[in-house]
């Protein structure tokens, strides 16, 4: 039986991370974090914790052929540069899945997300927000994991190919964390979850205004502020920024010719990422 996680889904977030989680942890040959974001060898108090603490987020069976988990603060090198060290030390056979989007539509849905909590406006996330920026930096992250595993201990997924073949991207990662291949994905999973959504934004709506939640959030132990914190997203529906003309060239002048490069590097299509 698997005694250590076997692979890791490092982000970059926005990029798919969570449906490939759903995705694979339906699969019956892999055990996955019951936590989906432990963010364990990023995150110092996480670390912290220790590694019995990490093993119990997981439940491997005797069927298992791989052991893993996604967290999305694992492709922020600069703001966690220890993370790909730890995760060799950790396990120096270890794979690596990292997910990568165009970075205009990427840091679009991250600004998205960042906004149902935080009161900022577009242009000002792109100014200002540097964990952003880190994110983007697709080759930087790569290389990053490159001086601690061998290239082939890494799988670089376009999220574009993922939303466009799905099948032909799941076979390709399925064969790298070496599962059967005759044991199909499940995939339909993922739309039944979003079919709960509506019941769950209400119910985070019901909990945002009552007075348990002012209290927890305001007074209470660190563990249920935290819970109580992730309950805190706001339920508006919130529409894709407009780039102003003076943000998309300054974004495009930083990202651009870096990103483009990334993809012929590595033998993919830079037409796929338009700027």
């Amino acid at each position: 039986m698997l005694e250590r996680a076997t692979f890791f889904i490092i982000g970059a977030g926005k990029s798919g991370t969570t449906g490939l989680w759903s995705v694979l942890n339906r699969h019956p040959q892999i055990a996955m974090s019951s936590m989906k974001e432990p963010s364990f060898f990023s995150q110092d108090a996480a670390y912290a914790k220790g590694i019995e603490w990490y093993h119990r987020l997981y439940q491997p069976d005797a069927s298992s052929v791989a052991m893993g988990e996604a967290s999305n603060s694992y492709s922020a090198t600069r703001h966690w540069p220890d993370t790909p060290g730890r995760i060799a030390q950790y396990n120096p056979g270890a794979k690596i899945v990292y997910i990568v989007r165009n970075p205009v539509t990427r840091t679009e849905s991250d600004w998205m997300e960042y906004t149902r909590q935080y009161d900022v406006t577009f242009s000002d996330f792109l100014a200002s927000n540097t964990l952003c920026h880190d994110k983007n930096d697709y080759a930087f992250q790569y290389d990053a994991y490159r001086e601690h595993f061998d290239e082939d201990q890494i799988l670089l997924v376009l999220f574009e190919q993922l939303i466009a073949d799905q099948p032909a991207v799941l076979a390709r990662l399925g064969a790298f964390l070496g599962l059967d291949p005759l044991i199909a994905f499940e995939t339909e999973g993922r739309r039944r979850e979003s079919a709960e959504q509506g019941q769950h934004r209400a119910l985070a709506l019901r909990l945002r205004r009552s007075v348990l939640y002012r209290t927890l959030r305001s007074y209470g132990p660190s563990s249920l502020r935290q819970i109580a914190s992730r309950h805190s997203t706001s339920t508006r529906s919130i529409e894709r920024p407009t780039w102003s003309s003076a943000d998309r060239e300054q974004f495009a002048e930083r990202y651009k010719e870096r990103s483009h490069k990334f993809l012929t590097d590595h033998n993919f299509d830079p037409n796929l990422w338009p700027f």
